[in-house]
């Protein structure tokens, strides 16, 4: 029996709906109100509640199928046809209700009545000590004693840490037949080679482990199961790879398209890998994840960057995985309809960071040049281990990579080295997954020298140069004593005109120097809150603690960073002014090249409030309005309308900048004096990045003139390439168009009379069912309207008793078009039933009025065969 990915879902829900369960929709891959978890990795993760008797008291017995991501098996994804990192999880649970035998009964009764696997195909394993469970499969459930088998607890035992919850598990076990397996003589369950697969787990809640590892009975004892619906799909469409399911293949097909290559032994690892992180990157981003250097923007950055480099391996450059979404979407959505809404979001999100990185690469081979240089100087012929994981960690190189370039240059690499970085970056992720994440030695560092030292004092609103004192060299997270140079470093200092990154702006860049040192200064954060540091590039000389120092900020990046931020401000007043006062920042970036700015609206900006809002903003730029900041208390700042955002914390006293009087925010960042030192102001683009909330992005002051002036270079190309003046480039692509629609008319012409030429003689086909004359066709290639004419067509001509439907696929979707007579709507017969229900079939929906209906489904394989149930569907319909 085979059966596809859909229907398993569904089968297993109704099943145990039926059961009395209640069918809870699966919550997201960001654990609500649970900081021990980084993302959701089981289905039990959203009843933790219910299994402490915490929770809903009411809620019983739940079922689901949750969405899932781990990493644990990331290192096998590839090699493996049955791991992954996203995958989906169908569960049964029981809170205090029922217990051991009715999950192995229903268990049972699933497998070989819905499944309907043969007995003789399937074998149980039980805790050695679990006598209990052995009993029901043994006596109750009728299973052969020799196919029972007693497990240690290494895999049927389950817990949750080393006190609490646990007890013992009984895994049914599907023997898929020799063709799968190893052919040794030994092979038994135990064995992993392929031929005995674990389908679902049933873990049995029923002991409190305590201090002293003593076992006592809960007082309420729990079901918790688990059957993976990716191997699920594997036994039932009698698969040994996953990547052939009807999960994966869509995605498989299209990047071996994109390849020009086969999914076969060069290239299946990398294949599988990208169909395997698509997903979770596709998931990740739709709940709200977004690339980052931490949490769980790290782990997402690092999926995208490992499916990137696969990618590379089979000719795929960058950037190519946003444009697999929409395959993923297309076939997830029925089941996470949240897909569709957020689709545009992943892709924009996703495409982002694929040109983000490779950019990285690109600054990471000139890092890498840099190495090779230092190390000819010193005349040393290794790369050391933290060097080649900064270039992996940082800048997204991968080893081997790193090893043949380095080869090339007469280089060796500490392959040990670099693995024992890795071995730490893994054990700090595993923390971070259990929440477990301890202090690192940087952070332990930065508090001690906070308390050491107090908070920064930042001179940087007045000036952009100050004198200062050297408090602390920070050189490999310890605070460095003695005499450096030629390194990398964090400063800190007693007072500086240096803006550390904070509230959507970038940090400052600039140069130091002491009476023995020069150098540039290319990174500015907080350590700690107040703890200003200084990421230092030694260029010349040496430094130590105590050293007076001259600090200096790049002062056209400051402007630049100043004009667009004030140009935000102004922003925010434009949109709240043509669209309204429901408008509100939801985040923000001010760059030295360009400003981001998000907020809440219900719908795509149209061209002329995008004018109006860019014709506003330059207006307020060029009235020379003065930018004033005050120092006040947050309920006077609010008194006096200062917005504020993000749902920040405030202290007492507030920072409020003022754009004459028009724009009152609380806010830290740099401002220009008055307006006019902005110049200009210049949208780039406008789209959605997530339901209800659109994004902006603009230039202002030097990068608007740049902008504007290259698209004027662009609009004079355009014009000599149509030989006409600049103001006559629209009248000329407007005859142009209107050219091209003379054509498509012409060619639209030819389709419908050619498809009329083909179906002219089908009323003389027609089957007759029960005095009905039913023409049912398969017509390709035709758009949904030119199929409804055609069904017009055969209509008129059948005049009475007629009963007309059409199916084909566009597109890569397939079109339902059907239509009855009046006399036998007058009598009854619904088209509007007939297309609901092949449209099902399809994996889709339709529907309309008794006498005509469209529909249509996603599935393409299904076509023919919803085509030959409507006979099927007329004659009920007739009875």
């Amino acid at each position: 029996m085979i059966m596809e990915s859909s229907r398993i879902r569904t089968e297993f829900l109704d099943f145990f709906k039926k059961h009395g369960h209640i069918i809870k929709p699966p919550s997201s891959l960001i654990p609500k109100d649970d900081p021990t978890l980084l993302f959701t990795s089981a289905g039990m993760n959203q009843f933790k509640k219910e299994f402490l008797g915490l929770g809903d008291r009411k809620l019983k017995r739940a079922a689901t199928c949750q969405k899932c991501f781990r990493t644990s098996d990331i290192d096998i994804i590839g090699k493996s046809p049955l791991h992954h990192t996203f995958f989906e999880m169908l569960g049964n649970f029981s809170f205090g209700d029922y217990f051991k035998e009715e999950a192995i009964q229903w268990a049972w009764q699933f497998v070989t009545e819905v499944f309907k696997i043969p007995q003789e195909n399937i074998w149980i394993s039980v805790y050695k000590e679990d006598n209990e469970a052995y009993k029901i499969w043994d006596k109750e459930i009728g299973i052969k004693a020799n196919r029972i088998a007693r497990m240690s607890k290494e895999t049927n035992w389950w817990d949750a840490g080393d006190t609490g919850p646990c007890g013992p598990c009984s895994e049914i076990i599907i023997d898929r037949g020799k063709a799968f397996g190893c052919g040794k003589k030994n092979c038994d369950i135990t064995c992993d080679c392929g031929r005995y697969l674990e389908l679902w787990n049933l873990v049995f809640t029923q002991f409190n482990r305590k201090e002293d590892g003593s076992l006592e009975p809960l007082p309420q004892k729990n079901i918790d199961t688990g059957m993976g619906l990716e191997r699920a799909c594997s036994i039932m469409q009698k698969m040994e790879d996953n990547f052939l399911t009807d999960l994966f293949t869509p995605l498989v097909q299209l990047i071996c398209e994109k390849a020009k290559t086969k999914y076969d032994k060069e290239s299946i690892r990398p294949i599988r890998i990208i169909s395997d992180h698509i997903r979770a990157i596709t998931f990740l981003i739709s709940d709200g994840v977004f690339p980052s250097n931490d949490g769980k923007g790290y782990v997402l950055r690092r999926l995208i960057r490992n499916a990137a480099r696969q990618g590379e391996k089979i000719n795929l450059k960058m950037p190519f995985l946003f444009e697999l979404v929409p395959t993923v979407t297309r076939t997830m959505s029925g089941s996470y309809p949240d897909l569709k809404d957020r689709k545009e979001h992943v892709i924009q999100v996703l495409k982002s960071e694929e040109d983000s990185y490779k950019r990285t690469l690109t600054e990471g081979s000139k890092i890498l040049e840099e190495i090779f240089a230092k190390h000819k100087e010193k005349k040393q012929k290794v790369i050391s281990g933290k060097e080649l994981f900064k270039l992996y960690d940082t800048y997204g190189m991968p080893f081997d990579l790193v090893e043949e370039i380095a080869k090339d240059e007469g280089f060796g690499v500490d392959k040990a080295a670099f693995q024992k970085e890795m071995d730490i970056q893994k054990e700090k992720g595993r923390l971070a997954w259990t929440g477990e994440m301890k202090t690192s030695d940087k952070e332990t560092l930065y508090a001690h020298l906070s308390e050491k030292f107090g908070s920064t004092k930042f001179v940087g609103y007045e000036k952009l140069e100050c004198d200062s004192e050297i408090l602390s060299v920070i050189k490999d997270n310890v605070d460095y004593k003695g005499k450096i140079g030629k390194a990398e470093v964090g400063l800190i200092v007693g007072i500086t005109p240096f803006y550390a990154e904070m509230g959507g702006q970038v940090f400052d860049k600039g140069t130091f120097q002491t009476k023995n040192a020069k150098g540039a200064i290319d990174n500015v954060y907080y350590g700690k809150e107040g703890l200003i540091v200084h990421h230092a590039k030694i260029e010349e000389g040496e430094i130590e603690k105590g050293d007076k120092i001259h600090l200096a900020v790049n002062k056209q990046r400051r402007q630049n960073i100043s004009c667009h931020h004030t140009a935000t401000h102004l922003l925010q007043y434009a949109l709240r002014t043509v669209l309204g006062s429901h408008i509100q920042q939801s985040g923000s970036l001010v760059e030295e090249n360009y400003l981001r700015f998000d907020f809440s609206h219900f719908s795509q900006l149209k061209k002329d409030e995008l004018s109006k809002i860019e014709e506003l903003v330059n207006e307020k730029i060029r009235e020379t309005l003065p930018v004033k900041i005050d120092t006040l208390s947050l309920s006077e700042a609010k008194n006096r309308g200062a917005l504020s955002f993000f749902g920040e914390k405030y202290g007492e006293l507030v920072r409020m900048v003022s754009v004459g009087d028009i724009s009152k925010e609380l806010c830290g960042g740099i401002h220009v004096k008055n307006t006019g030192e902005i110049g200009a102001f210049h949208i780039l683009n406008e789209n959605s990045v997530g339901k209800g909330l659109r994004r902006i992005e603009a230039v202002a002051g030097k990068p608007a003139y740049v902008s504007v002036k290259n698209k004027m270079y662009s609009v004079e190309k355009i014009s000599e390439l149509l030989k006409v003046s600049p103001e006559s480039i629209d009248k000329r692509i407007q005859e142009l168009l209107e050219h091209q629609r003379t054509l498509s008319k012409k060619i639209e012409s030819l389709t419908e009379k050619t498809l009329f030429e083909k179906i002219k003689n089908l009323s003389d086909k027609a089957k007759v069912v029960n005095g009905i004359n039913l023409i049912v066709s398969r017509v390709d290639d035709i758009d949904r309207e030119t199929l409804r004419k055609a069904v017009d067509v055969l209509k008129d001509k059948t005049k009475k008793d007629g009963i007309i439907v059409l199916g084909g696929v566009k597109d890569d979707s397939v079109i339902f078009v059907g239509r009855l007579t009046k006399d036998l709507a007058e009598k009854g017969m619904n088209m509007g039933m007939v297309i609901s229900e092949i449209s099902k079939i399809a994996g889709g929906s339709g529907g309309g009025r008794a006498d005509m209906a469209m529909g249509g489904g996603k599935d393409i394989s299904k076509l023919d065969k919803a085509l030959q149930e409507v006979e099927n569907i007329v004659k009920k319909q007739i009875k």
